[in-house]
């Protein structure tokens, strides 16, 4: 476009009368006459040709953020330049060649239509608006992995770029740097070490660098993909992210060299950086115990010390490079295993109470963690530190018991643990010390002697003996009929028992069983024939007695402490 300036001077009025003008250029049109410096534009200079665009289609959509090279025909020599309708932000523009071609890059940010508009600067009348679409799209995100280190030397570190897999598909490219330097390149497939997501939803580049804190990753958006490595002249800054450095792991309680009885869960604190896993590891265990660093900077785990003698316990970040492991020195003191009981320990009737006895030294029940027992998982009692929750206490000797009784139906599993925690807290992480199962047992009744069936020719007492299960207490007996012969006899820990009956003259059947299983009886039948004082047993083979003469014979010897045997 050729633009014709003529300046007009005012030189007084004897200049204008006698017809004074400037000249003009050659080939130009005279100048109007103004007091005033004026601007005219050759219309004959003005560009002719109508702007058009060869690169997009009509109904073309871009997506948001991308720079784009867009391309057309218009006047050689023009200017063409593309601005927002809306916003009248100018979006970039170039000039046309002498083949009457243009060619340039724009970056299309707002969504929607009408979202380019190029025309011939100060031309009216040259506009042209493509039919052109703006759609939403994602910036990639870039981050370390993992976001923080620990210490200030240099640690390996991933870097990643993430995007859509769509939108990477149809990207422009993106350049990758960390301190400035060229990392990698993202887009377009020129990528470094892309992955897909599982589902296939994203696209990831990735590179291993070994990085120190402060270190800054940038992402920019290219002009295409030449711009990818060199100079990134001209590249937009999309995001930039710094990595971080982890408040390192630090142990607050106890104290080192502090003394700890040995086989108690021991509570272990701490700070360090929050949201980070923190594990501590026994020295010679290989089992850890791992925790998480809470938003106000502080950690807290439990660990059971086993063994006596001295315990490094080792504390790491096991996600974050170099660690930053710490360790702490504790003294682990020798104590006695407490013990649990039943008693009784089994039942020969359902439901039963019994008692569930927890006993240790009372030094050591007085600066106890934790015991809890519990049936079949449920609580029934606790103790902490001479304090005892739902359960009594006695003393005898040296020794404290903490004991309470429960309903038992048989089969339960008893169960001793050392836990974590202030009473009432709950079981987690518990150490189990010891197991019992109250047992569900059918007792036995027998009688051993005398057989059924006997008779006794003697002044004395009926001696009756015979076995029974241990442990249920004394059986209960009776003559039947005879209401006066009842009582109980004792059963010693080997299962034996014995009774003197001074049982009434006639048949007598004398029946034994246990209290709480009525159900389980043992008996005997035996024939009783008083004379006078004396009693007349009759054993295995008895004689036959026919005359009152015969009868006072054998009661004469029943007397004397002799006996007769025959057939009655």
């Amino acid at each position: 476009m050729r633009l014709l300036v003529r300046l007009v001077l005012a030189v007084g009025a004897s200049a204008l009368a006698s017809g004074l003008l400037l000249s003009p250029a050659d080939g130009a049109p005279p100048a109007v006459r103004s007091a005033h410096p004026t601007v005219l534009v050759d219309a004959a200079a003005a560009p002719t040709t109508p702007i058009t665009v060869t690169s997009h289609p009509a109904g073309t959509a871009f997506q948001s953020g991308w720079t784009r090279s867009i391309s057309g025909r218009g006047d050689p020599g023009a200017q063409v330049e593309a601005v927002d309708p809306q916003t009248g932000d100018r979006l970039g523009g170039g000039p046309v060649d002498a083949n009457g071609r243009w060619s340039f890059w724009i970056v299309l940010q707002r969504v929607g239509t009408d979202v380019v508009r190029l025309s011939y600067p100060g031309v009216p009348g040259s506009e042209v608006v493509p039919d052109w679409t703006v759609t939403a799209v994602s910036d990639p995100v870039i981050s370390f992995t993992p976001s923080k280190v620990v210490g200030a030397d240099a640690q390996p570190v991933q870097i990643q770029a993430a995007l859509p897999l769509a939108e990477y598909r149809e990207s422009d490219t993106y350049r990758v740097e960390v301190d400035g330097a060229f990392a990698m390149s993202f887009g377009q497939g020129s990528t470094y070490q892309a992955v897909p997501s599982n589902d296939g939803t994203t696209s990831f580049s990735r590179r291993t660098l070994s990085l120190q804190p402060g270190a800054v990753l940038s992402i920019y958006r290219a002009m295409g993909a030449a711009s990818t490595g060199g100079s990134r002249s001209g590249m937009v800054l999309v995001s930039s992210v710094t990595l971080g450095q982890a408040a390192p792991v630090e142990v607050t309680g106890p104290a080192a060299g502090a003394t700890v009885l040995q086989g108690w869960q021991r509570n272990f604190t701490g700070t360090g950086e929050p949201g980070e896993r923190v594990r501590a590891v026994l020295d010679g265990s290989s089992t850890p115990v791992t925790t998480t660093v809470g938003p106000d900077g502080r950690w807290s785990l439990w660990m059971p010390l086993l063994v006596a003698g001295t315990s490094v316990v080792s504390f790491s970040y096991p996600d974050l490079p170099g660690g930053g492991a710490v360790t702490r020195t504790v003294e682990v003191a020798a104590t006695s295993a407490p013990t649990l009981t039943l008693s009784p320990s089994a039942s020969i009737s359902s439901p039963r109470l019994a008692e569930v006895r927890v006993t240790l030294p009372s030094s050591e029940f007085a600066r106890t963690d934790r015991l809890v027992a519990t049936v079949d998982g449920r609580v029934l009692f606790e103790a902490a530190a001479g304090e005892v929750l739902d359960a009594s206490t006695r003393t005898t000797g040296a020794s404290t018991t903490v004991f309470r009784a429960h309903e038992f139906r048989g089969g339960e599993r008893v169960e001793l643990l050392r836990v974590p925690g202030a009473l009432g807290s709950g079981t987690g992480n518990p150490v189990v010390v010891a197991t019992e199962t109250f047992e569900h047992v059918t007792p036995e009744v027998t009688v051993s002697s005398p057989a059924t069936g006997t008779w006794h020719v003697d002044r004395s007492p009926l001696r009756v003996s015979g076995t029974a299960t241990a442990g249920f207490g004394d059986l209960e007996y009776r003559a039947v009929g005879a209401d006066a012969v009842r009582g109980q006899v004792a059963v010693d820990a080997s299962g034996r028992w014995a009774v003197d009956l001074d049982l009434p003259a006639g048949t007598r059947t004398v029946e034994f069983w246990f209290a709480e299983a009525p159900e389980v009886v043992g008996a005997v039948e035996v024939h009783v024939v008083r004379i006078g004082s004396a009693s007349v047993e009759v054993v295995p083979q008895a004689v036959k007695v026919d005359t009152v003469a015969q009868v006072r014979a054998l009661a004469d010897a029943g007397a004397s402490g002799s006996s007769t045997e025959g057939k009655g």
